[in-house]
């Protein structure tokens, strides 16, 4: 599934991956592919990405945002304020 983290300036993050971790306002989730649909506010703090060869990149995500998952895994937005 593609992940993609924009702010009002710039792409942070645009690629394929197998899963993102992040911090929500409910509590950490994981995103997969074929996830449901999902829009819902993301706050400070670590989000983690795992790529098709199991490697994890760890983004220190400073400001909160938005997040939208599309369904059928077609992609993952992350809006940053």
């Amino acid at each position: 599934m593609r992940f993609s983290i924009y702010t009002i300036d710039s792409t942070i993050f645009d690629n394929d991956v197998v899963s993102v971790t992040l911090p929500t306002e409910s509590g950490e989730i994981t995103v997969l592919r074929h996830h449901a649909a999902l829009m819902t506010i993301v706050k400070p703090g670590n989000i983690t990405i795992r790529d098709g060869s199991d490697r994890e990149e760890i983004i220190q995500f400073e400001t909160g945002g938005f997040l939208e998952v599309q369904p059928e895994g077609r992609g993952v937005t992350l809006l940053a304020s």
